[in-house]
């Protein structure tokens, strides 16, 4: 067994592989003094290759160069990168090849990140990402390197917000290691993100299927909540109006089903909350607005997450019990009646000082001009497209200098 372990196949068990790797030496200590008459002569060089875990076939005749090239990775990446572009040019299937170039890429994105000019940064980040999903894409490539890759390829798609290509590798993740649970939950939920809900469908449902009852299902109850988010949705996609008819009759019109998978909300319920603002967020965002509505409405009526249909922000510590909710408020009950008339009464002032700001150090985009000095891009990332910034004059209650300069009455 423990000559076996050593042998690391091809294909095999990604943390059986890891947990090998590390311990090699030790393993071998103990094979010999349990079988001292087999000595090290019995196991040929690709046997005994300490990289074996990562290497395919192919690359194990380009091992010389691709062991030279990784070496470099870590003081000359530059140096390492133009090896491992060469060997492709050569060898461009070679898994450890596209690997290591794009170890190379990250690395070298991170040395020129804090360069004035972060484009050459971007463009190398963007090829790293590129190599490690090219992995992914080949054929014949170890298990424990399509780990490597696929993990660095998924973090790098979720940063920024790739959801359809990182369905695709989630896909690919999923179907190489389905005792991986967290590969297909995270499947489950971009299918979602997307309004896939057929194959959210089939993926959440085989996942409850087979292990309804396995406590080893991480976020079991996640699951089950994405489940119920996913026929919830396709309920308002079959029976709009009467779902809304029977709102404003004040009536559950929610199924069954639907309701007993969502009521687990309350097993963590800032988790639930975060869950459900993301994705009707994205829903709105995409012009979805009747099931951004229908989310926000389950959450309030059925999971008990927030107190209204209209108080729903993501902590529970800006929750006020007794709170009246509504979505139009005459000045006087907005208690702010003082500070809306001074707005009211210097908006000339505001619109004068906003467009001399905006146009201060112009640029074009699209046959438009923009302030680029004075404006920065919008900070939370809430745009889904055209170009959206934002001239700050008071963070946290602190003065923004830059700003105020440009607006002084503004600022007053």
């Amino acid at each position: 067994m423990l000559f076996n372990a050593l042998i690391l196949p091809r294909h095999c068990n990604a943390d059986l592989a890891e947990w090998v790797r590390v311990n090699q030496d030790k393993l071998r200590a103990i094979r010999l003094s349990l079988m001292p008459e087999l000595t090290v002569g019995h196991l040929d060089d690709d046997q005994l290759y300490e990289k074996r875990h990562i290497t395919n076939d192919e690359d194990l005749t380009l091992r010389e160069d691709l062991d030279a090239a990784d070496s470099m990775i870590a003081e000359r990446p530059e140096e390492a990168l133009a090896m491992f572009s060469a060997l492709l040019k050569t060898k461009p299937s070679s898994p450890r090849g596209h690997f290591g170039k794009a170890r190379c890429c990250k690395k070298l994105a991170l040395l020129k990140s804090s360069a004035p000019d972060t484009s050459t940064a971007l463009a190398l980040e963007e090829e790293a990402v590129e190599s490690f999903c090219r992995v992914l894409e080949l054929r014949n490539v170890p298990d424990f390197l399509v780990m490597l890759a696929g993990t660095e390829c998924l973090v790098t798609l979720k940063a920024k917000g790739r959801v359809k290509e990182s369905l695709l590798y989630l896909s690919i993740m999923a179907k190489a290691f389905p005792a991986k649970k967290n590969y297909h939950i995270d499947l489950g939920w971009h299918l979602l993100l997307e309004r896939r809900l057929s194959e959210a469908k089939e993926v959440l449902q085989t996942l409850l299927d087979d292990h309804d009852n396995d406590d080893n299902l991480p976020k079991l109850w996640q699951v089950r909540l994405m489940l119920g988010l996913t026929l919830l949705l396709d309920q308002e996609g079959g029976n709009t109006a009467s779902i809304r008819d029977g709102f404003r009759k004040k009536e559950n019109c929610f199924r069954d089903d639907v309701t007993e998978l969502l009521t687990v909300a309350s097993q963590d319920p800032n988790s639930s909350r975060a869950m459900f603002g993301i994705l009707a967020n994205v829903y709105r965002r995409r012009g979805l607005q009747s099931s951004a509505e229908m989310i926000f409405e389950a959450g309030w009526r059925i999971s008990g997450l927030y107190p209204s249909k209209w108080q729903r922000s993501a902590g529970v510590d800006f929750h006020v019990e007794d709170l009246d909710s509504s979505p139009v408020w005459t000045l006087e009950e907005s208690g702010q009646a003082f500070h809306l008339e001074r707005i009211k009464a210097h908006w000339r002032d505001i619109r004068s000082e906003g467009l001399a700001a905006l146009f201060a150090g112009k640029h074009q985009d699209r046959g438009r001009e923009y302030g680029r000095d004075s404006f920065d891009e919008e900070s939370e990332n809430l745009r889904a497209n055209g170009v959206w910034q934002q001239m700050v004059l008071y963070e946290n209650g602190n003065e923004k200098q830059e700003g105020c300069k440009l607006a002084p009455k503004v600022s007053q």
